[in-house]
């Protein structure tokens, strides 16, 4: 791999040295800062982690044709006001690099440009319904971005409430069934709600990631109103999840299968323990489930919970934020996990790590570095009625790379 720097050439007005393998591949960082005159770069399929850019001296560049690096920044990016034509897709641009990239292209002014960001890049904030990419759009650009979602369940992300788009599943964002009563928008409180039992939702566009990269999730939740009580099955690891957020390597609704288990994917469980739970009075704990049982076998903070009672809040109902991040290594046993559940409201809260070390799980970072996987974001409730749930509200659901 080699360095690659260029000063004090001012005739240069396109410079192209892309590439369709690693063979002479440039790396590190690119300083196109005094090249004066250059209107287009093409450095495509190389290993750039960085380009430097100028205020003063790149007054001209029109293109920029930067995909499938190893980008994880650009300096001074937000000084350029002339691009037309933007494809930074394929690299590892962190969400604010990514925001970057779009409020200067938008504060520009420039109408009728190209700009493709999808691919490993971070989700911008608020994912497709980012301002500056809305902005962009009306002034005739096309915008993509990576996949994952960013969602607010509000009119602003078009979320409607209607007799035609009041299920979940008709937002482009999102899949599922929506021919019953399943998941469903909640404008009035900014929310998507469920009270069925194992009902599933699960984002339509997919995560691509790969090593080096982190992903991310967080989901913020409550039970509803009625007052909680713990699971008296005798068999809860088996017949009680009251709640589930996957990362699973599914197709486009319907499949052949539409249980996750069936699928390659990563899961956790907040979900109620029983009376008799380490002679406890009750507690909601978190667990990762296993890909190969669909259980949830492997508990998140050892001898940590949040009691039953910090969940109780008579009839307002205490809101959670369940997190989990992968921060994906060379093979499945150096991708380090982590994940927590926080009553909110209470501030109570457990929290683990692990790696991706058994051999199911090993499958699940397969899937995960795979170009031609389908990772998607799922939600699940669990059996509701049994646990005097009632229903779930969601409130916010973000996945993204970053």
């Amino acid at each position: 791999m080699k360095a690659l720097s260029l000063t004090n050439l001012d005739r240069i007005t396109e410079l192209n040295f892309n590439r369709t393998d690693d063979v002479g591949a440039v790396g590190g960082l690119l300083s196109i800062s005094k090249l004066k005159n250059l209107q287009i770069l093409k450095a495509q399929n190389n290993k750039l982690d960085n380009v430097l850019f100028s205020a003063g001296n790149n007054p001209k560049i029109e293109e920029l044709h930067l995909s499938n690096n190893l980008i994880r920044s650009l300096t001074n990016f937000q000084t350029i006001n002339s691009l037309e034509y933007v494809d930074l897709s394929g690299n590892s641009l962190s969400l604010s690099d990514v925001d970057t990239v779009l409020t200067t292209l938008d504060s520009s002014g420039i109408t009728d440009g190209t700009v493709k960001l999808e691919g490993t890049n971070a989700l911008p904030t608020l994912g497709k319904y980012n301002t500056a990419k809305l902005s962009l759009e009306t002034k005739n650009w096309t915008v993509t971005v990576n996949g994952g979602v960013d969602a607010r369940f509000t009119a602003a992300q078009l979320y409607q409430e209607d007799s035609t788009t009041t299920n979940t599943a008709d937002h482009p964002d999102w899949e599922g069934n929506s021919s019953q009563d399943s998941w469903n928008n909640d404008l009035p409180n900014g929310a998507m709600t469920c009270s069925s039992s194992f009902k599933s939702i699960r984002t339509t566009d997919t995560i691509k990631a790969r090593v080096g990269d982190t992903i991310n999730v967080s989901i913020t939740y409550d039970y509803g109103t009625n007052i909680l009580t713990t699971d008296t099955d005798p068999n809860p690891h088996i017949n009680q999840r009251s709640f589930m957020v996957s990362l699973v390597d599914i197709g486009a609704f319907p499949q052949a299968s539409e249980n996750i288990m069936n699928h390659e994917h990563v899961s956790f469980m907040a979900k109620f323990l029983p009376l008799s739970y380490q002679n406890s009075t009750g507690y909601v704990r978190l667990f990762q489930g296993n890909p190969a049982t669909g259980q949830p076998d492997f508990q998140i903070g050892s001898n940590v919970a949040i009691p039953l009672s910090a969940v109780n809040s008579g009839t307002t109902g205490d809101t959670f934020t369940l997190q989990f991040s992968i921060t994906l290594g060379a093979n499945a046993a150096s991708t380090v996990v982590t994940a927590s559940l926080t009553n909110d409201t209470d501030g109570f809260s457990v929290s683990g790590s692990g790696t991706l070390n058994t051999t199911q799980l090993a499958n699940f970072y397969s899937s995960l570095v795979s170009p031609t996987s389908n990772i998607k974001l799922n939600i699940q409730t669990g059996k509701l009625t049994d646990l005097n749930i009632g229903k779930i509200n969601v409130y916010s659901a973000t996945a993204r790379v970053n």
